[in-house]
């Protein structure tokens, strides 16, 4: 059996490989949770956590994983109502519009369609991050 580190290192080129062309798709953080999560070793330092499944797919899990990240890990499931109340873009007529609670809705809608969000800090203006990847201060 080959020694530990050159079978991580063999788990991440297979990553990476699965990713091919639709690297778009996933961030490069969620690639980096997944290495980590499925490279960690057991008790004994002999297996990594994918290497103790009964079968593995990496395109499937890779697939699983960024659904399930989407969701929160099924914290967050949007409601049919959210998808119908809510435009699915960001407007600032709408943010003014919102009061508060519809704001955090508002924003958990947008962040299930990709959106990113950085709040402010010490006082600083938050800004949002849209789909084309414009920054839109908020």
């Amino acid at each position: 059996m080959k020694a530990i580190e050159i079978r991580q290192k063999d788990f991440k080129n297979l990553i990476w490989d699965s990713v091919g062309r639709t690297c778009e798709k996933f961030t490069k953080e969620m690639l980096i949770d997944f290495f980590d999560h499925w490279s960690t070793v057991g008790d004994r330092g002999w297996k990594m956590a994918f290497e103790k499944e009964k079968t593995w797919n990496t395109k499937r899990r890779l697939a699983r994983w960024k659904k399930n990240a989407e969701t929160r890990f099924g914290r967050f499931k949007p409601s049919k109502d959210m998808k119908t109340r809510f435009p699915n873009y960001f407007s600032y007529k709408n943010m003014r519009e919102y009061t508060p609670s519809e704001w955090v809705e508002y924003r958990t809608h947008l962040q299930t369609l990709g959106y990113v969000f950085n709040a402010g800090k010490n006082g600083q203006q938050g800004y949002l991050i849209d789909l084309e990847g414009q920054r839109k201060w908020i």
